[in-house]
């Protein structure tokens, strides 16, 4: 859970309030996320329902690049409040490669929970795959976790 809060915090700028005390005076529109793992779960839900609502059919799930820009695209802006302060991520922004790295990062760590919520979702069975691997941006080889469906 450390990580993912500091992957968010890379990707987020912090805002000044300027005297305002209310955020939503800032930001009228936004969902404002009071912990990292209130977070990553609605991550969680939304591309779960996106992948059943637009792609129920499919014999394995495997990318997490489209999850912030595609299944939660239409949410307003998403701030933080992480230790008193309040940070704003632009999840929509395609070149933020540190905005890629907190999908990746949900998807690659949640394969179980994706799977499982898939699952009920569906109503198929299904299970995971970490037999095939990326190479993360340090160089580091890592399993990367597909979901298949095994039921169809």
């Amino acid at each position: 859970m450390e990580n993912l809060k500091n992957l968010v915090l890379a990707a987020s700028q912090k805002v000044e309030m300027n005297g305002v005390t209310d955020i939503k005076e800032l930001y009228p529109d936004s969902t404002v996320f009071d912990s990292i793992k209130e977070f990553e779960q609605h991550v969680i839900d939304r591309a779960v329902e996106y992948l059943a609502d637009n792609y129920p059919n499919e014999e394995e799930y495997t990318s997490s690049n489209w999850m912030l820009a595609t299944a939660c695209d239409c949410e307003g802006d998403w701030l933080f409040l992480i230790d008193g302060n309040y940070y704003l991520m632009d999840y929509r922004d395609l070149d933020n490669s540190k905005v890629e790295d907190v999908q990746i990062e949900i998807w690659e760590n949640n394969g179980e929970m994706f799977a499982n919520q898939l699952a009920e979702k569906l109503d198929k069975e299904t299970q995971i795959d970490t037999s095939c691997y990326y190479q993360a941006a340090n160089g580091e080889k890592m399993p990367s976790v597909t979901v298949c469906v095994i039921n169809k």
